[in-house]
């Protein structure tokens, strides 16, 4: 780490390092794919800071929610909604700026579960050791950009 306390590593070698060891486990479904969440890390890396607190249209949180919207559009016989909310933390409801949750449904096939609900949730953003700080290198490659990608996978393999 440097002086300013940012990585100096390519963002793909820290999502590599970050998961280095990482075994798959045998009881996963077959369409588990472990390139593909990868390739879901380093995607969410790239996009540096997904700090919440972001007051712009072209920081990492907005470009990511498009992303991850686009990337669960593109699983067979999901719905997909953004769902839109004030932030009230980091002056977001003075801005007009609003945060944004990336909702994936996936209907009911089977009669028999007709009247059950799973939900599996995550987030997707990612900060630095300041709370406010949407400036700062902030890959996330291990807090949110790996859970994400399984919720990824998980919305695959059920559809």
């Amino acid at each position: 780490m440097s002086k300013s306390g940012k990585n100096q590593q390519p963002r793909e070698l820290i999502a590599q390092r970050d998961l280095a060891g990482t075994t798959v486990d045998p009881e996963l479904p077959l369409n588990f794919k472990q390139r593909r969440m990868m390739a879901d890390i380093n995607s969410l890396v790239t996009f540096q800071n997904r700090n919440s607190c972001a007051k712009t249209e072209a920081s990492g949180i907005f470009r990511a929610s498009v992303w991850l919207k686009n990337r669960y559009l593109s699983i067979p016989r999901l719905r997909v909604i953004t769902d839109e909310f004030p932030m009230q933390r980091c002056g977001f409801a003075s801005s007009g700026l609003k945060q944004r949750n990336i909702i994936a449904v996936l209907p009911v096939t089977d009669a028999n579960l007709a009247n059950q609900i799973i939900v599996v949730s995550g987030h997707y953003d990612s900060r630095t050791l300041a709370v406010d700080d949407s400036k700062s290198d902030a890959p996330g490659a291990n807090d949110s950009g790996s859970q994400t990608s399984v919720l990824l996978e998980v919305a695959t393999s059920w559809h």
